[in-house]
């Protein structure tokens, strides 16, 4: 089988982005969230950002990713950060601090990698949003990206079809190990439009979801609460308007401990609902009893032939007797 291509100017990944390349607290699934969303072709440099003699960087073997065993590696061992490795094949790449137990706490990185089509010139195709200047100092990332909220005169307006993110993705809404930088990691990977939908995945009576302004965000005080906490989950969330967007658990500690989420919506977009039922993520009892429009759509799309049929026979039936 051909492995799929993607026709672009090869791009500089910062691993992890703010976070660097380190122990992370949210264990492995901190640098799969990271990965999950970006497209990486041959030709793309990851820049693994440590500090010297307390982490390194090497490709290994599936096998050795999964057991994380650094005994056969794929290439040197970088020590000296940061360091830059080049993608140079298609297919499965596979990356582990070989310090003892940093890969069993989470330092790895697994990424699929896709062959390049016929080479653009920059100005025909964008970097990805998440690809990163390959010249990034220390002082660069030494405090999480700012988000920069956009006015609604300046806003793009993009036509494509209406999202539902489903927060935290197969983590739900949940008491995040990895504190707020579970969250953060996962909101920086998606772009976010007016009419956009939030599902909050959580166990009703264990966690809620409550829009809040940015001061009672970074305080985790719910004294501040936009409309009413939502306690019965899933809880589906729409976004109204241009700006940030501010969530936390009401529940004593939960915020404090990183359920808490806030969200730029960039965006201004056609309300038409999508079609890519992968898109959205709710739970069957909702699918059960939502309604097809897509059925509907065609019963008025076969109406409207139907008319347009006998008017134009009734047209053609009169001009050949007159």
């Amino acid at each position: 089988m051909l492995a799929p291509t993607l026709a672009r100017v090869p791009a500089t990944y910062l691993v992890g982005d703010s976070l660097g390349w380190t122990i992370p607290l949210g264990g492995p699934i901190t640098y799969a969230s990271w990965a999950t969303g970006k497209t990486f072709i041959v030709g793309d440099t990851l820049l693994f950002y440590f500090s010297n003699g307390e982490h390194d960087v090497a490709e290994v073997p599936m096998v050795g990713f999964d057991a994380c065993d650094s005994s056969s590696t794929i290439g040197p061992i970088l020590n000296k950060g940061p360091a830059s490795i080049t993608l140079q094949s298609p297919g499965e790449h596979f990356f582990i601090c070989t310090f003892s137990t940093h890969c069993s706490f989470g330092q790895k990185l697994a990424i699929n990698v896709l062959a390049p089509s016929a080479s653009i010139t920059p100005s025909q195709a964008p970097s990805p949003s998440s690809s990163t200047s390959p010249g990034i100092s220390p002082t660069s990332i030494a405090s999480p990206p700012s988000i920069n909220t956009l006015s609604p005169a300046l806003a793009p307006t993009y036509s494509r079809p209406l999202e539902t993110h489903t927060v935290g993705d197969n983590l739900g809404w949940v008491l995040p190990i990895g504190g707020p930088s579970v969250y953060a990691n996962w909101a920086s990977h998606r772009t976010f439009a007016v009419g956009d939908t939030l599902l909050f995945n959580f166990v009703t009576g264990q966690h809620d979801v409550a829009e809040v302004t940015k001061s009672s965000f970074d305080d985790c005080n719910k004294a501040t609460i936009i409309g009413s906490p939502i306690s019965s989950g899933p809880a589906k969330i729409t976004l109204k308007s241009l700006g940030e967007h501010y969530f936390i658990c009401s529940f004593p500690g939960h915020c404090q401990v990183g359920q808490k989420l806030v969200v730029n919506v960039t965006l201004t977009t056609a309300t038409y609902p999508s079609n890519n039922p992968t898109s959205i993520a709710v739970s069957p009892s909702l699918l059960a009893t939502a309604p097809s429009e897509h059925n509907n759509m065609s019963s008025s799309a076969s109406s409207f032939t139907i008319v347009g049929f006998f008017i134009t026979s009734l047209t053609i039936f009169g001009s050949f007797f007159l």
